[in-house]
């Protein structure tokens, strides 16, 4: 397996997808930690999610698609008492993330997955969540393609099964049309409601936040990001 990676970019580990060839000490970390850490969605799901960590957790946070997994570091920082289920598609992230976790020592407070993030949300038992992230998802800018966003009235139904009442999705985008979308979706939805009452709600970062590198690139382009916190009815 590990041959694999480093001979090919191109190559599955674990279900993920290779953008970019990881260097070997990665590659021997990720080797080593990734099945003690990748969710088996073939298993039954646990009754409640914080048994999935091998650290006690008071709380579950999920991030979808977490890309260099800088704001996942930045969440179990600010955060002792929360584990967080990553998903992420593709190997550079994904040995990215590990390296750093392993280096923190907060692998007992994460768990990871490298497939389809739906999968996994269907899997979850209801309302197990305590809040999902959404940061920067593709947006799929050619009109054939827009089926392929991860917001969809079904989607959201199923982000909203497994969140707990009261609890929070939150989603950025730098990408207007995309932005358009999800809260023309998340208005339709009833099972959420946006929580902005200001202009400044959605222009400015939520307490907390401390970017992306993404997020640093684009705004040197001049894309604005847009900042949506829609919460569980």
């Amino acid at each position: 397996m590990l041959k694999a990676v480093l001979g090919c970019p191109y190559s599955y580990f674990f279900g993920c997808r290779g953008a970019k060839k990881l260097g070997p000490i990665r590659s021997v970390l990720l080797d080593k930690l990734m099945p003690r850490l990748e969710i088996d969605i073939n298993l039954a799901s646990p009754l409640d999610l914080k048994d999935l960590f091998f650290d006690s957790v008071k709380e579950v946070w999920c991030e979808i698609g977490f890309g260099s997994g800088d704001h996942v570091i930045d969440l179990l920082t600010q955060r002792s008492d929360i584990g967080i289920v990553c998903i992420e598609p593709f190997i550079s992230g994904m040995g990215n993330l590990v390296s750093m976790i392993h280096q923190r020592g907060m692998c007992g407070r994460v768990r990871l997955y490298c497939d389809n993030a739906i999968k996994l949300i269907k899997w979850m038992p209801s309302c197990s969540l305590n809040r999902i992230y959404l940061l920067y998802p593709d947006p799929w800018p050619k009109r054939r393609h827009w089926k392929r966003r991860i917001i969809s009235q079904g989607n959201l139904k199923c982000m909203s099964r497994v969140l707990s009442v009261g609890c929070e999705l939150r989603f950025v985008s730098d990408c207007s049309s995309y932005v358009n979308w999800t809260l023309a979706h998340l208005l339709a939805c009833r099972d959420f409601y946006w929580t902005a009452q200001t202009s400044s709600d959605w222009e400015m970062p939520w307490h907390g936040w401390r970017g992306t590198r993404y997020e640093t690139k684009a705004i040197q382009q001049g894309r604005r990001p847009t900042y949506i916190i829609s919460r569980k009815v």
